[in-house]
């Protein structure tokens, strides 16, 4: 794959990671600079659940559209039907 640690610039032209956030990550990213932003939500803790905030809300919308380029993706993957259901509910 043609891999150099010691050249990751090279090796990987396309690709950025960001260990951050979802609510604050975004901010990161120069308007309309992104293909596709992939969000994992984890399943809560059930000491979690009741405080828990909706991660997938109006504000990350927004904020994702404004990083996407135009006919950008966004993907959200989990493995709580819950989750998915009040993050298709925005």
């Amino acid at each position: 794959y043609g891999i150099d640690a010691q050249d990751p610039e090279n090796s990987f032209p396309n690709l950025r990671l960001l260990y951050a956030h979802a609510r604050s990550a975004l901010a990161f990213f120069p308007k309309h600079s992104l293909r596709s932003v992939h969000l994992h939500l984890p399943w809560a803790a059930r000491t979690q659940r009741p405080q828990r905030e909706a991660m997938v809300n109006l504000k990350l919308l927004l904020d994702a559209c404004s990083v996407l380029e135009q006919r950008g993706e966004l993907h959200i993957v989990t493995d709580s039907e819950e989750l998915m259901q009040q993050a298709c509910a925005v």
